[in-house]
């Protein structure tokens, strides 16, 4: 829990230097990182207090996970509601300046930002991404070391492919050999990524004219 406190501290303290009200994060991995679960909803970050995990589905489940208060999450259309009363500061209030909060405008689909602006058409939205980047760019001594772990299953895997690998395997063979044994480390098969069309599985592995291929992925890989 300690390390949740921490993470949001941090995006709470950017919060308040911003001048903003909160934050909504919509994100999967951002929840998680945040709050410790990936269910469908939507994190509440107020500028100070503890947040709220809004879930539409599984609301069992993110009981389980969360590290912060869940509530059941209907239509979209009872969200302002709900809002306001978990949060009064930020509910609409008449005679007041409109409620700012921030959200992930760089992964936030329009369709369900425009959803939310109905939703909540007493809020001013502005960009949070910077907020929650710079969140994250902050590693604790938790993570670092979760880094150091990863790192050491990749040189494993690559110190037991020498074991195995001989000339005439084909890419998908290697990488096949090479993915099992990462997933059997506790490798969860994807590699998720903040990008727009920024897409990568467990690994890349080429050989021959095939590795030469240029392609358009931010980040040294290549290949067919």
């Amino acid at each position: 829990m300690s390390e949740y406190k921490q993470r949001v501290g941090r995006l709470q303290h950017k919060l308040q230097t911003g001048g903003f009200d909160g934050m909504v994060v919509t994100q999967n991995v951002d929840l998680y990182y945040l709050a410790g679960s990936m269910q469908t909803g939507y994190l509440i970050v107020p500028a100070s207090g503890d947040p709220k995990f809004f879930v539409r589905r599984s609301v069992a489940r993110a009981e389980e996970e969360s590290a912060w208060p869940v509530e059941p999450l209907g239509s979209l259309r009872e969200f302002a509601g709900q809002l306001g009363a978990a949060f009064p500061d930020l509910a609409a209030i008449t005679g007041r300046s409109p409620v700012k909060l921030a959200a992930e405008f760089d992964v936030l689909p329009v369709q369900l930002f425009q959803r939310l602006q109905q939703s909540l058409a007493h809020v001013e939205w502005k960009d949070g991404s910077a907020l929650i980047r710079e969140t994250r760019m902050i590693k604790s001594p938790f993570e670092i070391e979760a880094i150091r772990s990863a790192a050491r299953v990749i040189n494993d895997a690559f110190e037991d492919a020498f074991g195995w690998l001989k000339p005439g395997m084909t890419e998908l063979e290697a990488m096949s050999r090479m993915e099992y044994f990462v997933r059997e480390r506790g490798h969860i098969g994807i590699m998720r990524l903040r990008g727009y069309n920024q897409e990568v599985i467990t690994g890349m592995l080429g050989a021959g004219d095939a590795a030469a291929t240029p392609t358009y992925f931010d980040g040294p890989a290549v290949g067919l």
